[in-house]
């Protein structure tokens, strides 16, 4: 029979719509529909595959005559997704269209709550956009699917640039947050997607102290990435001397992150730097202003960190003329020079302590 395919593949007349042969899917669907086993519960099934091999044709006159059976176009059905989703995935405008005004409802959702909107941002389905853009969905631009992002916490993570541009027309909130609290914004940065992050701030304005269900704002979030979270995306730096982590950094201060904010553990952009040895991120942020004796949860001020990473006495060089406490004590009431825990390293930085001390007396 030419309805089902035990083993899931083509059917034959799924086939021959996918090539555009409509002449020879007549004929085979005539055979179908007149078939003894033909029934009402399979028919859903089938109808979804005949409209899926029409929308691959890429053909209006495919579409057309699939669509000329009157088949549901909005059921939920088992293993597949509903040919207005198929649409937007493969950025088919003009088919799409065509199922709109043969009564697809375009505020629908599939089985994890996306809506079209969400699969356009998440695919850069541009000329689909534009068809959404000037329809009723327009209304539900800053709708959730089940993790609760909008659909420019996708086009965030996926960089699409010209996607949140059109967003942004229809009114998106770059501000709302998805189950885990997190914004777009925190989303690009933790891609590293500096264009992205460079238009939610300067085109969509967004909170640059936004915070996630940690407390992290996006500087926190950035400061805690390691050089190998950063390798997938180094295309995406503006400058060859600097790294995009650096770049980040600076556009989140330039637009006014606060260089002291603290997460649930307690933990700075300093303290985090300095746990991954950036020394390039450590003097940005001591430029821009960073707390030297703030503390974690541990009771650590960076110089206790400096001494419990065996850092190099330039660290503890920097962190003292910005003004580091060395007789700071942590939970165990110890101060810096007693973490050392080599002695090499203490009597060089007691070096470090006398020439700054002596300097500081003239």
């Amino acid at each position: 029979m030419v309805l089902t395919n035990r083993f899931f593949g083509e059917t034959p007349c799924e086939q021959a719509l996918e090539h555009g042969h409509v002449r020879v899917a007549e004929l085979l669907l005539a055979s179908v529909l007149s078939h003894p086993q033909w029934t009402e519960q399979n028919a859903e099934l089938f109808w979804r595959r005949l409209l899926l091999a029409a929308l691959r044709s890429r053909q209006l006159s495919v579409l057309g005559f699939v669509l000329s059976y009157d088949p549901d176009l909005n059921s939920d059905v088992r293993h597949s997704e509903k040919p207005l989703f198929d649409a937007a995935r493969a950025d088919e405008a003009e088919m799409l269209k065509i199922l709109l005004a043969h009564g697809a409802d375009a505020t629908g959702t599939d089985p994890v709550g996306s809506t079209l909107l969400h699969i356009a941002a998440k695919y850069g389905a541009m000329n689909v956009l534009q068809v959404l853009k000037t329809s009723s969905v327009r209304e539900d631009v800053n709708a959730v699917d089940s993790l609760g992002n909008t659909a420019l916490h996708y086009a965030a993570d996926c960089a699409q640039l010209e996607v949140a541009r059109v967003l942004f027309q229809m009114g998106a909130d770059v501000n709302m947050r998805n189950r885990r609290m997190t914004t777009p914004l925190h989303m690009a940065v933790n891609k590293a997607r500096l264009k992205m992050v460079k238009l939610l701030l300067e085109e969509g304005q967004a909170d640059v102290n936004a915070t996630d269900f940690q407390n992290n704002t996006a500087l926190l979030l950035l400061a805690a990435m390691t050089t190998s979270d950063m390798d997938e995306y180094v295309s995406e730096s503006d400058d060859e001397d600097e790294s995009v982590q650096l770049q980040l950094a600076k556009l989140l201060l330039k637009h006014g992150a606060d260089v002291n904010a603290a997460n649930t553990a307690t933990a700075t952009p300093l303290h985090h730097a300095m746990r991954r040895y950036d020394f390039d991120l450590v003097d940005v942020l001591l430029e821009n202003g960073a707390d030297v004796n703030q503390r974690n949860r541990f009771g650590d001020t960076p110089l206790h960190q400096a001494a419990r990473l065996a850092l190099y006495p330039m660290m503890w060089e920097k962190l003292l003329r910005h003004g580091a406490d060395l007789t700071a004590e942590d939970r165990g009431g110890q101060t810096p020079m007693e973490l050392i825990p080599d002695n090499v390293l203490r009597a060089s930085v007691a070096e470090v302590v006398a020439r700054l001390t002596e300097s500081n007396a003239e």
